[in-house]
């Protein structure tokens, strides 16, 4: 009989501290620089970009004008991205893909713990060919489209992965 697990709840448990608020950020860039390591042949970029809010400003002491809140963050690698092993993992909590390299399994829970929702965007070679994955992970639906993560075979493009973290 398998185990269900409620996500939301599990989602809530986990306390991020007010000082340990970049956490989900660093386990992004963590997972980003372990999937460049898996990659054998390449370039081997990461990119950071912050995501501001498009309309509302903040207005006060200590803010220059306009000042537009951060909703979240969008990591880009040049790694391995989401191969069919490393997506099925991603489906498992408390997977040991990477427990070799000091890894728990569950740090894209901590992702949830202050962002409600991440959307992956992977473009990677498998079996000699080009492939897509798109799919979204939240602590409600959890990872959304169910199956393949939207798989789908593609001509052209660059290999790699962004992740993007939203409703800061």
């Amino acid at each position: 009989m398998f185990q269900t697990v409620n996500l939301p709840g599990f989602v809530s448990s986990i306390d991020i501290e007010l000082d340990e608020f970049m956490l989900p950020l660093q386990e992004v860039v963590v997972n980003a620089i372990q999937s460049i390591e898996d990659r054998t042949e390449g370039e081997n970029t990461i990119s950071i970009k912050v995501l501001r809010d498009k309309q509302i400003t903040l207005k006060g002491e200590g803010f220059d004008i306009p000042y537009k809140p951060i909703t979240g963050f969008e990591v880009t690698d040049s790694g391995i991205g989401f191969i069919s092993k490393r997506y099925n993992a991603f489906n498992v909590m408390f997977t040991d893909i990477n427990r070799k390299k000091g890894c728990k399994g569950i740090g894209r829970y901590t992702v949830l713990a202050c962002f409600g929702s991440m959307e992956i965007d992977s473009t990677f070679l498998e079996n000699g060919k080009l492939m897509s994955r798109v799919f979204s992970f939240d602590s409600i639906k959890g990872i959304f489209p169910d199956g393949d993560g939207n798989l789908s075979e593609i001509e052209k493009g660059n290999q790699r992965t962004i992740v993007r973290l939203l409703n800061y």
